[in-house]
């Protein structure tokens, strides 16, 4: 892993087929899948070798890169509408957003969605992947705006 782009594609890419397996069980169940408890619900996912979402632990991003042996480069993304060029980088273990003339530090609330840490920030961000290029999309939503799609470079 040589960048942030990588670890969150990486990431990303973990998730979706957790979210497959977890729908393959639902389609191969139906609604017999919704009467099961949690512990049923492990119990069918270990049987047939398949991860389901709802049982897995969420474990903060912040986490797994501390568990990076290399601190991962600096990735730059881009908004195709404005130009506008931002940073993703790791700083002092923390996920930072360098913008031009400032940077803010976000953590994260989901494994696929940050906050800043500063609270007047009143922004939401949310990495996803664009399947279709094989590439990293981070979205920015406030409150009054519309969604502002910067992708990696």
């Amino acid at each position: 892993m040589t960048d942030i782009k990588q670890f969150f594609m990486s990431h990303l890419s973990s998730l979706q087929g957790q979210v497959n397996n977890e729908n393959d069980l639902i389609a191969s169940w139906g609604s017999g899948w919704q009467k099961l408890n949690l512990d049923q619900k492990k119990l069918v996912s270990e049987i047939f070798h398949k991860p389901v979402c709802l049982t897995i632990k969420f474990v903060q991003v912040e986490n797994l890169l501390d568990n990076l042996k290399i601190e991962p480069e600096t990735t730059s993304l881009i908004n195709r509408k404005t130009g506008a060029i931002w940073s993703l980088t790791l700083k002092q273990k923390r996920l930072t957003i360098d913008v031009p003339n400032f940077s803010f530090q976000i953590y994260s609330c989901s494994p696929t969605q940050f906050k800043p840490i500063a609270p007047d920030m009143k922004i939401d961000i949310e990495f996803d992947e664009d399947y279709q290029n094989q590439n990293l999309l981070m979205h920015l939503y406030a409150k009054g705006e519309k969604r502002a799609t910067f992708e990696a470079l």
